[in-house]
């Protein structure tokens, strides 16, 4: 709140005059739901190495692991080899943990 404040006092009265115009209009909520639309379309297509945080797009990982239930499937990207294998050493120890 305190970067909107600080840009608000900066604003002259025409400037604020259009801004409480857009505000009215319903503009601003548009710019703002169309921003926040875009952000969220980017986080999807955006993944993260679950091991190591490399941010990968699916071209760019080297593997796919797809396991879980077939009814829950889950996708985990890797970019390297070592990410994969240690990944999947974490899944047995968890699985001989449970039983």
């Amino acid at each position: 709140m305190n970067k909107l404040v600080g840009i608000i006092e900066a604003l002259d009265v025409r400037e604020l005059k259009e801004i409480q115009k857009d505000l009215a209009e319903g503009n601003i909520g548009r710019l703002i739901k169309n921003r926040l639309d875009s952000i969220e379309q980017t986080r999807k297509d955006e993944k993260v190495c679950p091991t190591c945080g490399t941010h990968l797009t699916e071209e760019d990982a080297r593997y796919i692991l797809i396991f879980g239930p077939p009814d829950f499937r889950k996708r985990a990207l890797f970019d390297e080899i070592d990410c994969l294998t240690f990944f999947i050493q974490k899944l047995n120890v968890q699985k001989e943990a449970s039983h």
